[in-house]
């Protein structure tokens, strides 16, 4: 999608573990730039060349140092010369709270998609239609929406679609966002008996 280079930012999760890629997309979106992999602690060099290419004025690093390393954010920064690229990093003290963090981080936008957070076929399903339109992607569990969760549906989210059936978010969780937000309880769910 950048033929001749020229993203203004550059999106690194860590490829073995999508818990915080989930949410990648839409801020890759909305910061102009593509969603790159890495380990935690190496930078591969097709990562690495790819972010020489692009030379971006950022990189948006998900997950703590435990999840993407100081070093590798520091490589990957240095990369983007001859300008070196800002280095933020986005990280709570689980995936729920990294995934409110990279929805402030894009504006908290009035509509988010609830993902549950081990199922990674539903957010690769919906995750470039998220990111098209702007929407953000927080996680739950099959049975609860986290505090975090909670707070950033409370931090202006006036309409949440949630995606999956039943087996994946059940009527506890969905009965959880909360109706004064006008948070989209009475919106359709996407989801079929097809999830396992």
């Amino acid at each position: 999608e950048y033929p001749s280079g020229g993203a203004f930012s550059v999106v690194l999760v860590r490829g073995d573990d999508p818990a915080d890629a989930m949410a990648a997309a839409p801020l890759a979106a909305c910061w102009s730039g593509p969603v790159l992999y890495t380990q935690t602690n190496v930078l591969p060099d097709a990562t690495r060349n790819e972010i020489a290419r692009l030379a971006p004025a950022q990189v948006i690093v998900l997950g703590g140092s435990n999840v993407v390393s100081d070093a590798v954010m520091q490589q990957a920064c240095a990369a983007a010369s001859p300008s070196r690229a800002a280095g933020v990093r986005l990280a709570g003290a689980s995936r729920y709270a990294t995934a409110r963090e990279v929805r402030e981080y894009m504006g908290s936008p009035p509509t988010t998609v609830l993902i549950n957070d081990q199922a990674v076929a539903d957010a690769m399903a919906v995750s470039s239609g998220a990111a098209c339109r702007g929407y953000s992607i927080l996680l739950c569990t099959v049975s609860s929406l986290p505090a975090d969760t909670l707070a950033a549906i409370r931090d202006g989210a006036a309409r949440v679609i949630v995606v999956g059936g039943t087996p994946v978010v059940d009527a506890t969780a969905y009965g959880q966002i909360p109706a004064a937000n006008s948070a989209g309880r009475n919106d359709p769910r996407l989801g079929s008996a097809n999830v396992e």
